[in-house]
């Protein structure tokens, strides 16, 4: 049996760099099925979770060649060890070798191996990592005040009324409703699974409704958030995306697009954020695209939002998201 992300073949019987070969379905209805089954595997991660899963694998083989490993699945504990300790050497962050491992562990979870990943001496490896190497995220959150500076300087960063109108909407939401890129942006002139359509999009009088259908962590059920409109019409989510509508047209599709069907690419995105910041003379080293979800957290967490409410509006499966607030009256 093989698995592969992103087209690139792991296999889960044999070893690394030497394929055994596997027995073949003899029946060609049958094997018409494993192309079902990688598309419901592919399915059942996210985009980014694919690009990262196969790049560790990369990571994991040339490890192997490196030290002329032959990798056995399940893989043993000590080639583990030895791995952790190659990538701490490397310095990699604590996070990102936990992030490794996982790729590790989901494939061998895919064939009733048990996660060796999961044992107490790899977890306390990983536990010094992060002591050794913490983590800092650097990124400082979009406050209502940089908000509206990004929004005032798109006249003079984009070409046209259209694109004003687009990438006001979009900062907006991405703000007020603690929007992920990949739910207004494509990596690929692609729909891809999480992106919000227009037909997700309602209003009732002075709220837009946005429903989820699928997202992160989700659970299987659509998620409804609400989003009220602001008192300022200038930088009103509800009126702004309105008013961007009114250009695009109703037609449905990706919410924010250029002509139907093709959504607006995240490269586009962080070009002209990216722009609006250096206009309003702001740090574009610290402030990304995520800094909009950061930034509505950490408003919520100022005005005294709870911290079940703040993890049910930004969708959240566990506490997580309390490494993003920062006291936004420092920004």
């Amino acid at each position: 049996l093989s698995f592969s992300f992103k087209g690139k073949s792991v296999f889960t019987t044999g070893t690394l760099g030497r394929q055994q070969s596997s027995q073949h379905i003899s029946t060609t209805a049958l094997s018409k099925l494993r192309g079902d089954i990688q598309r419901l595997l592919d399915a059942s991660l996210t985009n980014s979770s694919l690009a990262s899963y196969s790049h560790a694998w990369t990571v994991f083989k040339d490890f192997a060649e490196k030290y002329e490993l032959i990798i056995e699945f399940p893989v043993k504990q000590h080639i583990l060890v030895y791995y952790v300790a190659y990538l701490f050497s490397k310095d990699y962050a604590a996070t990102t070798i936990s992030s490794y491992l996982s790729a590790i562990s989901y494939i061998h979870k895919l064939n009733s191996f048990g996660d060796p990943c999961s044992s107490f001496l790899i977890q306390k490896l990983l536990l010094s990592t992060s002591k050794l190497k913490p983590s800092q995220d650097v990124r400082i959150p979009i406050t209502k005040n940089i908000l509206h500076q990004i929004c005032d300087f798109l006249p003079v960063t984009v070409s046209n009324a259209f694109e004003k109108a687009l990438f006001k909407a979009m900062f907006l939401l991405a703000f007020y409703g603690f929007l992920r890129v990949g739910e207004i942006t494509s990596c690929q002139k692609v729909i891809n699974k999480n992106l919000i359509l227009f037909n997700q999009i309602s209003r009732q009088q002075d709220q837009l409704i946005i429903k989820f259908v699928t997202y992160k962590h989700h659970m299987g059920k659509p998620f409804f958030l609400t989003i009220h409109s602001a008192s300022n019409k200038k930088y009103c989510p509800v009126q702004c995306l309105e008013d961007y509508i009114k250009l695009r047209g109703v037609q449905n599709g990706p919410l924010f697009c250029y002509v139907p069907n093709i959504p607006v690419s995240r490269g586009k995105l962080l070009a002209v954020l990216k722009n609006c910041l250096s206009f309003a003379k702001l740090d574009m080293s610290r402030i990304t695209s995520h800094s909009f979800r950061i930034g509505m957290a950490s408003h919520c967490a100022d005005i005294g939002m709870s911290d079940s409410k703040i993890r049910l509006l930004g969708r959240w499966k566990s506490d997580a998201f309390k490494s993003y607030i920062r006291p936004v009256n420092l920004v």
